[in-house]
């Protein structure tokens, strides 16, 4: 009988007897199981990628190394017994990406695992919209609304302007903010696009209509009453344009809705021009007073500013009814 084939095994056994075998650890006996899964897709801008083996191995979570689109992201890793895992500090961009890991096993065997998989953010808002139909003016607001995933960072930009506009979530999923045209604002058909931020990375999305602005535009907006509501005998005018220029509001009453808008010097206004003047950040406040209401009776007023140099803004014209 010959010995020569178990030669080796009854030396390991001899050895193991007598306590001087050091154990090398048993070999990979369970595959590797990564993720995301091979050829699979993610929303996520930040997935965390990992591989999961044995844990009786301890060379093998040792000597585990990882790389992401062929660069060596290990000393990132969380790294545990039977795992080794690791996170994007930033969005990644969308598409493929490549992950390769290797291994030493304790018995001294390289294991390799390489796979992609693909990054597809799902667009996480709903709708953007604005309440600017028509062309916006000096000091007019913007509100742009956002219907998106709730608890997110939510902000806005009118395309051409440099400003990220913070938007509050008035409630869950709903984000509003608003804009003030300025002196010197000027946007044609400019597109207004809602950003979004969670841990996913940003997401964006413009509103279906664009927004011109005339903010090189020399007007008055008035805050107050709104054109064509019905008004007491006395009430107060509030409106705002450029700071500190001299303000005339010009009434007229008739007793026609159609009433035209009196001007500065129109003979038909026989109480003439209130004078007011606008503060350092342009607001202004007149009160305006009619001792008898009369049947059918309508007012308009046209309201005009002057500032410092002469120059006189575009007329604002209000029409209302007691």
């Amino acid at each position: 009988m010959s010995f020569t084939g178990s030669a080796p095994r009854l030396l390991l056994l001899l050895a193991a007897w007598l306590g001087l075998l050091i154990p090398t650890g048993p070999a990979l006996t369970a595959p590797l199981t990564p993720q995301p899964l091979p050829g699979g897709t993610v929303p996520e801008r930040r997935p965390v990628i990992s591989v999961a083996y044995p844990a009786e191995d301890r060379a093998l979570a040792q000597s585990a190394r990882l790389w992401v689109n062929d660069r060596e992201v290990t000393a990132s890793c969380l790294r545990a017994p039977n795992f080794l895992s690791y996170q994007a500090p930033i969005p990644m961009p969308e598409g493929e990406v490549l992950v390769r890991f290797t291994a030493r096993t304790s018995d001294a065997k390289s294991v390799e695992k390489t796979w992609t998989f693909r990054i597809r953010p799902t667009n996480q808002i709903t709708t953007v919209r604005h309440d600017a139909p028509g062309e916006l003016g000096q000091y007019d607001d913007l509100m742009v609304e956002m219907e998106a995933e709730p608890g997110g960072e939510a902000f806005f930009k009118i395309e051409g302007f440099n400003e990220r506009l913070a938007m509050q979530e008035i409630s869950p999923g709903l984000y509003r903010g608003t804009y003030g045209v300025l002196p010197g604002d000027y946007r044609l058909q400019a597109s207004v696009i809602g950003h979004l931020r969670t841990e996913s990375g940003v997401s964006s999305l413009s509103a279906p209509q664009p927004v011109s602005i005339f903010g090189h535009l020399f007007r008055v907006r008035i805050l107050e009453p709104a054109n064509g509501s019905q008004v007491p005998l006395s009430f107060v005018l509030r409106g705002r344009t450029k700071p500190f220029s001299r303000i005339s509001v010009t009434p007229k009453i008739g007793f026609d809705e159609g009433i035209s808008a009196p001007t500065r010097d129109d003979p038909s206004s026989e109480t003439g021009s209130i004078p007011a003047e606008a503060d350092s950040e342009g607001f202004f406040t007149v009160r305006y007073g009619f001792p008898v209401k009369l049947p059918n009776m309508h007012l308009a007023i046209t309201v005009v500013a002057t500032d410092h140099e002469g120059n006189r803004s575009i007329p604002a014209i209000l029409r209302l009814r007691f």
